[in-house]
């Protein structure tokens, strides 16, 4: 089973990215000579503008995906606010800066008081463990655009770094070592997938299924020295290979090889599952 079979084209979507980013970039001008100014061209884990002096926003959004769907399916709705959290954090970690503040979009079909309080524990408890405050959002109720799905969560985060403490990839040289820091689980990148692999296999009741599908992303901190850093869904380190956010400025990138490392004993259920 591959993400193609699963239904993402990621060729296609690749060049929506592309689209995007040609025609959002025609905005940089407006911020020309003034505060906010953006520093570096769309495309990187997250948006960088000059906030003055030394200083740089880095700010991210992301949402939870098609994890809304298996919550749905086991009315379980706690670990998704956590997720979103660490998708936002962990994407602002790799550009060097330390998050600090959350927004998040709640999307329902219909209000629904102790669905919002789950999802408000998760986030929360996500909030925490980044070393993020949770200053504000918003909650709409669309029971047309959303139809038989429960709702969506979507996150926006801001972080902080001085400009001499950005990671751009702009360091990285030939013989450099590529570090992999071991997942928790299936996340909210790869749901799509996984869903149609397990399911055909398990029930959500049991492990693996409910367990890998509602495992949560652990929130990453600031720090450490590195020339690139990367906050991977779906592919993995795999994608090192080919990923242009890791030694962007001198067309650089780094390399695995399949079956060089042990596949975690939580992630067997999974097997067939490759990007």
């Amino acid at each position: 089973m591959t993400y193609a079979k699963a239904g993402i084209d990621d060729s296609k979507v690749a060049a929506a990215h592309k689209l995007l980013a040609r025609k959002l970039q025609t905005t940089f001008i407006a911020r020309k000579g003034k505060f906010g100014f953006p520093i570096f061209p769309i495309g990187h884990y997250a948006g960088l503008i000059d906030a003055g002096g030394d200083q740089v926003l880095s700010l991210h959004t992301d949402n939870v995906g098609t994890k809304m769907i298996v919550a749905q399916m086991m009315k379980k709705y706690d670990t998704v606010g956590i997720d979103c959290v660490a998708m936002c954090a962990n994407d602002l970690i790799c550009t060097g800066a330390e998050p600090v503040a959350f927004l998040d979009h709640i999307s329902l079909a219909q209000p629904n008081r102790d669905i919002v309080g789950e999802i408000a524990d998760g986030i929360s408890k996500g909030a925490i463990e980044a070393g993020m405050a949770v200053v504000g959002g918003e909650t709409a109720i669309t029971p047309e655009l959303l139809s038989n799905r429960v709702g969506d969560l979507i996150g926006m985060a801001i972080g902080i770094c001085s400009k001499d403490e950005l990671v751009l990839g702009d360091r990285v040289r030939s013989g450099d070592v590529l570090v992999g820091v071991a997942s928790s689980g299936i996340h909210s990148n790869g749901l799509s997938l996984a869903r149609k692999v397990l399911l055909k296999r398990h029930s959500l009741r049991d492990r693996p299924s409910g367990h890998l599908c509602q495992t949560c992303e652990r929130a990453g901190r600031q720090g450490g020295d590195s020339w690139a850093c990367a906050h991977y869904g779906r592919g993995g380190v795999l994608e090192a290979g080919e990923d242009p956010r890791i030694g962007r400025a001198r067309r650089r990138s780094g390399s695995a090889t399949r079956g060089a490392w042990n596949l975690p004993t939580d992630h067997e259920g999974g097997a067939g599952v490759r990007p």
